[in-house]
Order: structure tokens, then C-alpha cells, then sequence
């Protein structure tokens, strides 16, 4: 009886923790690609498109929730005259969100 118990608490933590993993993949596609969607609104070259990209991924890491990549975004693209709401960038995120599932699991 404890062997069963012990296995399945086993299975259960390892589910988790390969659901975590495809969150975190996903989560970084995602930011990857909203990274250079708003490098490329801010008309940035390669290599400070990279940069940012990598910004953004790490932005990320701050709070749980979507709410500090939405704020990084919404700030340096007011920075460059832009006049996207939250909302807008939010929505950008759920379709990134989208896509980056599909990038994932397609391959």
C-alpha cells in the first residue's frame, strides 16, 4: 500500500513539473515574440532587438502573472511616442501566447 501511495505521489510531481517546464517554454516564446514585435514598433537594429528580447524574458521573472512584461513593454514603448493602451499590448500577449503553443507543440 505505502509502494502505491509513494508511486503515485511520484507520478503527480513529475506531472507537475513537466507541466511547469512547457509553461516556462511557452512563457519564454511568447516573450520572445512580443519582444520583437515591440523592438520592431521602436524601430531598433539587430543587435539592440536582441537585447531587448532578452529584457523582456527577464522582465518576466519579476512577479508571477503577465501584469511586469505588459508594464516593461507599455513603458519603453511610451519612451518611443507610442500610443498603445495596456489593453492593446495584453492582447498581443494572448495572441503571442497562442502562437508560441503552436510553435511548441508543431514542430
Amino acid at each position: 500500500m505505502s509502494f502505491n501511495k509513494n508511486k503515485n505521489e511520484l507520478i503527480q510531481e513529475e506531472k507537475f513539473v513537466n507541466e511547469a517546464n512547457i509553461e516556462f517554454k511557452i512563457n519564454s516564446i511568447r516573450n520572445r515574440l512580443l519582444g520583437e514585435w515591440a523592438a520592431n514598433l521602436m524601430h531598433l537594429d539587430k543587435s539592440h532587438t536582441e537585447s531587448y528580447i532578452k529584457d523582456v524574458i527577464k522582465s518576466d521573472l519579476e512577479i508571477p502573472g503577465d501584469t511586469d512584461v505588459i508594464n516593461k513593454v507599455y513603458e519603453d514603448l511610451q519612451k518611443f511616442g507610442s500610443k498603445l493602451s495596456k489593453a492593446e499590448i495584453k492582447q498581443k500577449v494572448i495572441e503571442f501566447n497562442a502562437q508560441a503553443k503552436k510553435e511548441l507543440f508543431n514542430k
